[in-house]
């Protein structure tokens, strides 16, 4: 398959991944947990315009989601990384920095940022990457000295052939890095050289431990992050066409007959990966990947299933009648009523006659 043929089977199998997930979220305008339901957002917003109700859904259920800790600080569950995701996912989808919901789970961010005294989140590579990344994007107060500090101690955990734990632990650094060394305005020439460097080495491993079989991790989540990864930040080996064929295959081979890759994380990962891959091979802009995109596949009318009964977080239950469905009701109570009154009636003459 040479590379003009590559680009058109990319966008064809990323178009089944998208009528899947279309499909499996069309009546609820949701992926039921938050991570999910963040980077489908994300996958959502390379496809459609911003007033799309699709994006609004999303937007506004990762909004009912956030838990209220009191004060000025809120998350989406425990995890960091819900937390993070859910901030990428509603950054990109207009919420405004400044916007209240946004701030309190930026403060709760912060406030476990080193806790431990390692200038990391949780002394966790996992939480750290994820948490870093929402710290980039909002930009707090304190944000070059803090994003500075932690990938540092990213850094720290790398070896000497260039990996930090696994393959996706390596790509998630290169992220980090390259924000760091593009948008943090106190890094020193020292620090930008050594940063280079370790991403030179992070980069120069994750090409080197491709094979047919895994490809990196044997997983689509992660497979997807990396090549989403490696694209975006423009390390992938664009030029080298065994490497491309290698890649894009794995996704190919791994994909489902219904156009899913295991689950929504899996298959939001792999559209992110496979359509930022495309978009430099092809090097087109957003707007011109949005429209092949919707020429492709049709955005289907989202029709949302309201619960019939919501218990709200203050306690009380309310019940959500549609109006056909008070229509209905209303002609029932109204049958209900006359037939009440008929029988009212009749028991009045007949007893009128019995006496």
């Amino acid at each position: 398959m040479d590379r003009e043929q590559l680009i058109v089977e990319i966008y064809d199998r990323v178009s089944k991944a998208y009528n899947w997930l279309f499909n499996s979220g069309i009546r609820s305008g949701h992926w039921n947990e938050v991570r999910s339901t963040a980077l489908v957002g994300l996958c959502l917003k390379l496809r459609e315009p911003l007033n799309s109700p699709w994006l609004e859904s999303v937007k506004n259920w990762l909004l009912r989601q956030q838990k209220p800790f009191g004060g000025d600080m809120a998350s989406w569950g425990e995890e960091l990384w819900d937390t993070s995701t859910a901030l990428l996912a509603l950054k990109s989808l207009g919420v405004p920095p400044k916007a209240p919901q946004y701030q309190r789970a930026v403060n709760w961010v912060m406030h476990l940022y080193n806790e431990s005294g390692r200038n990391n989140w949780s002394d966790e590579p996992w939480e750290t990457f994820w948490s870093l990344l929402a710290v980039f994007e909002a930009q707090p107060e304190g944000w070059p000295d803090i994003t500075l500090k932690a990938t540092n101690w990213l850094l720290s955990l790398q070896d000497s052939g260039g990996r930090i734990i696994a393959p996706h632990y390596t790509a998630y650094f290169v992220l980090v890095a390259y924000k760091l060394l593009n948008d943090n305005p106190v890094l020193s020439p020292q620090e930008k050289s050594e940063f280079s460097t370790a991403v030179t080495k992070a980069v120069q491993y994750l090409i080197e431990v491709i094979n047919e079989e895994t490809l990196w991790t044997g997983e689509a989540w992660s497979n997807g992050q990396i090549l989403w990864i490696l694209s975006m930040t423009g390390q992938f080996p664009f030029s080298d066409d065994e490497i491309l064929q290698k890649v894009v295959h794995w996704f190919f081979r791994e994909q489902k007959e219904n156009g899913w890759w295991s689950g929504v994380e899996d298959t939001a990962s792999a559209i992110l990966g496979l359509l930022s891959l495309a978009k430099n091979l092809e090097s087109i802009s957003d707007i011109e990947l949005q429209k092949r995109l919707s020429i492709l596949l049709k955005t289907p009318t989202l029709c949302l299933r309201r619960r019939l009964v919501v218990r709200e977080e203050d306690g009380y239950i309310s019940i959500n009648i549609s109006p056909n469905l008070q229509k209905i009701i209303a002609i029932l109570l109204g049958i209900a009523s006359t037939a009440t009154t008929i029988i009212a009636l009749w028991d009045r003459v007949v007893t009128l006659f019995d006496r």
